[in-house]
């Protein structure tokens, strides 16, 4: 399956949202101080900084950072760097930050260290690492035609990995899409072609 972009970026927002005593927000618009126009930010977070200078005297800074997710199948190159790094002059971001899960490319790295912004490769394997996909309490078998009328307990799925579960009755295979987290059945009949998820 292709990487889905809304997805990643999601995931990419859940895992900043556990930054302690950050606000984190997704999809947001400011408006530009040198363009004057509305600029579309993937993710900002605002992170405050308490500066103590003694004898009972701190007050805080609000630091902003943000994040802009590239669910590109290839590294990301130099234009894109160029980018984000407009993107955090123009809102007067502190801090930029580009994730990307295929990498970037060596010239684009140099032009990062230049500009200011911080590039991170977060691959899917490792989403899948830092944020363990969520499965219901109960999954219901989507093959077997069970009526509630029936002398025992509903088919169950137990999982074996995140994504592959098997009916506890009729042994069905069950799949739990890794992108949008949709469980579907699959049939016999259905076991040499490729998966694809219906949604």
């Amino acid at each position: 399956m292709s990487l889905n972009w809304q997805w990643y970026e999601k995931r990419i927002t859940e895992i900043f949202g556990n930054l302690k005593g950050a606000k984190v927000e997704h999809n947001v618009q400011e408006i530009g101080q040198d363009t004057h126009t509305p600029r579309q930010i993937d993710i900002r977070i605002i992170v405050p900084l308490t500066v103590n200078l003694g004898e009972d005297f701190s007050f805080d800074v609000p630091v902003k950072m943000i994040v802009d997710c590239k669910a590109r199948k290839r590294p990301i190159d130099v234009t894109v760097i160029d980018e984000v790094a407009g993107l955090k002059d123009d809102v007067r971001a502190h801090l930029a930050i580009v994730v990307t899960p295929k990498g970037i490319s060596q010239p684009a790295r140099e032009r990062a260290k230049a500009v200011g912004v911080h590039p991170i490769i977060v691959t899917l394997d490792l989403i899948a690492v830092v944020q363990r996909f969520p499965l219901p309490e109960f999954t219901g078998c989507l093959i077997c035609e069970y009526t509630d009328e029936e002398d025992h307990s509903p088919p169950e799925v137990q999982w074996q990995s995140d994504i592959e579960g098997h009916c506890d009755w009729c042994d069905g295979l069950h799949i739990r899409c890794p992108e949008c987290y949709e469980i579907f059945a699959i049939h016999e009949v259905e076991y040499e072609q490729a998966i694809k998820c219906p949604s």
